[in-house]
């Protein structure tokens, strides 16, 4: 029932009617949900996002939906038990961005080195 709610949720708006404004940052905004339930629609996530991204972002910007985009994909291997991937991928993501409100980020990735029992890599964050 979750996964189906995901793919419909995927599909709203990867079909959105022609009077919809969805633009990237509502993927952005929805694609760790949509994710998180339904991992394989990863590639078609990112793909929305970058589709929609506008090619006159300022670099500022593109560099914050590179993090935001490494942290949904490094979440998605992880939902998938690909946990060294995930790990790798975590990495791209541990920048600070303008709307992170913590470092829950490094947090995050410190718990995945642990269960990897990578302790030097969680002990040098």
């Amino acid at each position: 029932m979750v996964l189906e709610n995901a793919q419909k949720a995927y599909t709203s708006l990867a079909e959105k009617a022609p009077d919809q404004d969805v633009n990237h940052g509502d993927w952005l905004n929805l694609a760790e949900t949509i994710v998180s339930y339904a991992p394989e629609l990863l590639g078609k996530v990112v793909e929305q996002i970058r589709a929609l991204e506008a090619a006159d972002l300022p670099l500022p910007q593109v560099k914050q939906n590179n993090i935001l985009i490494a942290r949904v994909v490094a979440k998605a291997y992880y939902a998938q038990g690909q946990l060294q991937q995930a790990i790798e991928k975590a990495f791209d993501g541990r920048f600070s961005t303008k709307i992170d409100r913590d470092d829950s980020w490094t947090s995050l990735l410190m718990d995945w080195l642990v269960q990897d029992q990578q302790f030097d890599k969680a002990a040098d964050l």
